[in-house]
């Protein structure tokens, strides 16, 4: 692959893994799945059909985020909720004044 095609096929994958999106579904070469290998060390790649296409790409399930223990997960829904109740929290009192 030249450097411009990498260079375009970085951009693209940053642009398909931004804005809260670490899960994606892709066609991808064998080459192209070497490069988020390098990319993503930590990504975690399932295969999701079982037959090539003609063009010799494949579609995988990419997923970046590296895997969680127990604590840690724990840590991220207790972040996750304490950010949803402090939401909870502006919403009911922007009501409140809507009432009064």
């Amino acid at each position: 692959m030249s450097q411009e095609l990498m260079a375009s096929f970085e951009q693209f994958l940053t642009e398909s893994l931004n804005d809260g999106h670490y899960v994606r579904e892709l066609r991808l070469s064998d080459e192209e799945l070497n490069i988020i290998k390098k990319l993503y060390p930590f990504a975690r790649l399932r295969i999701l059909t079982t037959k090539k296409a003609n063009d010799g790409k494949m579609w995988y399930e990419i997923n970046i985020l590296p895997p969680f223990s127990q604590t840690n997960q724990q840590e991220i829904d207790y972040e996750r909720v304490k950010k949803e109740n402090q939401q909870l929290k502006r919403e009911l009192e922007r009501l409140r004044k809507l009432v009064k």
